[in-house]
């Protein structure tokens, strides 16, 4: 909004005054200043602009918001705080709530749910009071599950995070065929497209306090979650509506369940569509449909290995000296055996394949060290 009040009050003081630089001054150019400046009055619009972008759209955006709860015949508050969503609601997502609003809630589709834009902060231990933490903002639909018995489990998608938990020893659940040659195609299609975009956890909070306090020496106390049974909520069907979808974070604490797309608003104008679809994930794991497929699905449970993240940060640490010792060995004699115009012109090339060949080297150190058994 600032640049194109900008530009806006640029092109208005050239269609009125004409292009500056004439052998005679422009009708603006005669006023007094600031009116006579081209670039004062950008200033003077881009500052307008991004008043108006500071002002308008939230009150906008909430009357959009309240014409859709209207709408989808929900209720509506601007703001929210945790005792709305009920007076014991033990979901970690919003655990570090910072700030509440945009509250859409009562019953749709035939399911009561309550949705929120919820913005977290967290502070890290070297942050003083003062200082502001790192916060993070999402729409977040949360169910309440009618029997109150559901297992302790998350799902989280394939992203740098996952990869770092696998790498560290904290695997996800592992759905697969007993026999898959006696499967059809199509679901052995949907559940690589589900392996494949998601990860499913449990207890993940006590296992990632477990590996730090493993990395600090520390004895942290907890113990790894105990084996649950996810086959009474994770179904062909279930896996199928997961796959056809993306970027979903789900966490179940055992009476509620939440559903939110991480670090995504939604946008007023796409609410509709995302309580459909978060409705119909909901429903895919509250009721899984089962069909033959089920006969021959194995789900491994999530498994935590104590000793991996010991055996990979030496493998890594290993595998990194090794990988500079290679740089080295690589870089110094090519450097000697180029001309000097031709080595001055790549210097600053040789840091980025020495950092390339640490990388590399650490990546496979901590895969040979502890490689992936199951």
């Amino acid at each position: 909004m600032a640049i194109g009040g900008g530009l806006a009050a640029s092109l208005l003081w050239l269609v009125l005054n004409g292009m500056p630089g004439q052998a005679q001054p422009g009708r603006l150019e005669q006023h007094l200043w600031p009116i006579s400046s081209l670039p004062v009055c950008a200033l003077l619009g881009a500052a307008l602009g991004a008043l108006q972008a500071a002002v308008y759209p939230p009150q906008r955006r909430e009357k959009t918001l309240a014409d859709t709860a209207d709408r989808l015949r929900l209720r509506f508050a601007s703001t929210a705080v945790p005792e709305d969503l009920g007076d014991n609601v033990p979901l970690r997502v919003l655990a570090n709530w910072a700030v509440g609003e945009n509250r859409l809630y009562g019953p749709f589709e035939g399911v009561n749910l309550q949705m929120v834009d919820l913005t977290t902060s967290r502070r890290t231990a070297a942050q003083s009071g003062s200082q502001p933490g790192y916060s993070t903002s999402h729409t977040v639909v949360i169910f309440t599950t009618p029997t109150g018995s559901w297992p302790l489990f998350e799902i989280h998608p394939r992203s740098m995070a996952t990869w770092t938990w696998d790498l560290l020893g904290c695997r996800g659940a592992r759905f697969r065929f007993r026999d898959p040659d006696s499967t059809l195609e199509l679901d052995r299609t949907a559940l690589v497209r589900f392996n494949r975009r998601y990860r499913v956890f449990v207890g993940l909070a006590e296992r990632i306090a477990e590996m730090a306090g493993l990395a600090l020496g520390l004895r942290m106390g907890t113990e790894p979650a105990e084996r649950v049974e996810l086959s009474d909520r994770f179904t062909m069907h279930t896996l199928r509506q997961f796959g056809e979808s993306r970027g979903w974070t789900v966490e179940s604490c055992g009476t509620h369940v939440a559903f939110w797309q991480q670090g995504k608003i939604i946008p007023a104008a796409q609410r509709e569509a995302f309580l459909h679809q978060a409705v119909e994930l909901y429903r895919a794991l509250a009721a899984p449909a089962r069909d033959a497929a089920d006969a021959n699905l194995e789900i491994e449970p999530p498994y935590f290995d104590r000793s991996m993240l010991g055996r990979r940060l030496s493998g890594m640490i290993a595998g990194a000296l090794v990988g500079i010792i290679v740089a080295v060995s690589l870089c110094v004699p090519l450097l000697l055996a180029v001309p000097d115009d031709m080595s001055r012109k790549f210097f600053f090339a040789w840091p980025f394949v020495g950092f390339a060949c640490m990388a590399l080297g650490a990546y496979c150190g901590s895969r040979l060290t502890a490689p992936n058994t199951r």
